[in-house]
């Protein structure tokens, strides 16, 4: 019979799967490696930002963003506009997110929006940060820190 820590570390090994099949990494990747260069973690605002970029796909300009990252955020954590550009401008120059702009529309005064997306790399480090995560979850579960 498997002990607690040989089912939590199934658990995990499987949540991992599940997670890779739902993200279909392989097939957006950019780059050769598996791992994150040591400075490219990221940040939990940044998670919500690339986040939001795969649930929104086409949809994703600035308003929807912020509004997809506020229901993410459920709360629990204050999400501003401007927080949200400067952040996804920092991420663009990481490359793992691109940008564009729309054409310019009457209902926006003649402004065009700019449009943002993934990259494989930043499907990544999304990746990467939701196995940091689960370790954690399995770490405290394994001590009986959380239900």
């Amino acid at each position: 019979m498997p002990s607690d820590r040989e089912r939590a570390t199934a658990d995990a090994t499987l949540a991992v799967a599940k997670l890779e099949n739902s993200l279909d990494i392989a097939a957006h990747l950019s780059h050769n490696g598996d791992e994150m260069a040591k400075g490219d973690n990221l940040g939990e605002f940044e998670q919500l930002i690339l986040t939001a970029l795969m649930i929104l796909r086409e949809n994703a300009y600035g308003m929807t963003i912020h509004e997809q990252m506020e229901k993410l955020a459920s709360g629990l954590r204050l999400v501003s506009l401007g927080a949200v550009y400067t952040t996804l401008d920092r991420l663009e120059k990481k490359g793992y997110v691109r940008s564009w702009f729309g054409g310019a529309t009457e209902e926006r005064g003649g402004r065009s929006k700019r449009f943002f997306e993934i990259t494989g790399s930043g499907e990544l480090a999304v990746k990467n940060a939701l196995r940091v995560a689960d370790n954690m979850v399995t770490g405290l579960r394994e001590i009986g820190g959380m239900v």
